[in-house]
This record gives C-alpha cells, sequence and structure tokens, in this order.
C-alpha cells in the first residue's frame, strides 16, 4: 500500500499540487508518515490558506502518477 493510500484510507485531509501529495497534520498524519522509511524531503508548512500545518511529501500523489502512465500508453 503507498503512503497516498493509507492516508487516503485514514480519512486524512489531502490535496496536492501535480505529483506532490500535500496532507493536514493530524497524530494519525505523523504516525503513517512515520511508517514509510523510503520517504524523501518530507517538510511540514503553514498553509498561506487556512494557517494550518500541512505535510509536502513529493512525488506521492498516486492519481497524478496514473494519469501519466494514461497518457504515455495513448
Amino acid at each position: 500500500m503507498t503512503i497516498y493510500e493509507s492516508l487516503r484510507d485514514a480519512g486524512a485531509e489531502i490535496d496536492h499540487r501535480e505529483s506532490d501529495l500535500y496532507v493536514k497534520y493530524s497524530r494519525e498524519v505523523v504516525t503513517l508518515l512515520k511508517q514509510y522509511s523510503g520517504l524523501k524531503n518530507v517538510r511540514a508548512f503553514v498553509s498561506q490558506i487556512d494557517g494550518a500545518i500541512w505535510y509536502d511529501v513529493p512525488f506521492a500523489y498516486d492519481p497524478y502518477w496514473k494519469n501519466i502512465t494514461k497518457g504515455a500508453t495513448a
């Protein structure tokens, strides 16, 4: 299961920009992120939209990659 699938299934608040996954801070999110030791360059930031803490997980938004793959086979 990918980190995206784990966070989605846990009901985490998710957003994205292209292939980068954004996930809103919660204790459960932190626990899930720690389970994926292969994640690189995950960083926390304060959203300019809602003032909340979010995590940026580079290249982890699965639907982006599925769309890219579909386009490559067409």
